[in-house]
């Protein structure tokens, strides 16, 4: 897969094939039709942009294997509550837009890592978009939480029942 290979057509579904390690930058971008996805265990990257402007992708499940998320990976999406798994190690902190996107999602985020860093680059006035989070007690999610007032739950309160 390439970057941009799937941009602005109308796949309404995709199912990684397990020979996919990475989604490249832009590779879903504009999928306005696209709804699910399910991402093979292989995926140990989701690129820049990659599912920017799927306006109707509202179920993702991160497999374990996934360590790094790029900016703007899920902006301008419907996606509701995301599940990011223990050995994510690297988050952008614009994953779901920044204060110049259009209509930004605010996303409730699940953390099952102690160790994934949220991290901001110099890309203009970047703000987690994050409705609530829960994580792990002492883990670097809930400092970075508590140091931008974002609400934050013990993940032991989580339950996928919850899932909106």
């Amino acid at each position: 897969m390439g970057k941009k290979c799937f941009c602005s057509s109308g796949l309404i579904e995709f199912n990684c094939p397990n020979s996919v390690t990475a989604i490249p930058n832009n590779c879903f971008d504009k999928c306005s039709e696209l709804k699910k996805v399910r991402l093979s265990n292989q995926v140990k990257k989701l690129g820049f942009c990659a599912f920017m402007e799927c306006f109707n992708l509202q179920d993702i499940m991160l497999p374990e294997s996934v360590l790094e998320i790029e900016a703007f990976c899920f902006a301008r999406t419907k996606i509701k509550t995301i599940i990011f798994p223990r050995k994510v190690k690297k988050i952008s902190g614009a994953i779901f837009g920044n204060n110049y996107t259009k209509k930004p999602n605010y996303v409730i985020c699940v953390f099952l890592g102690k160790e994934t860093i949220i991290e901001f680059m110099d890309i203009g006035n970047t703000v987690f978009h994050a409705s609530l989070i829960y994580c792990l007690p002492g883990s670097n999610i809930l400092q970075f939480a508590r140091e931008r007032s974002i609400p934050t739950k013990p993940l032991s309160e989580f339950s996928k029942e919850n899932i909106v």
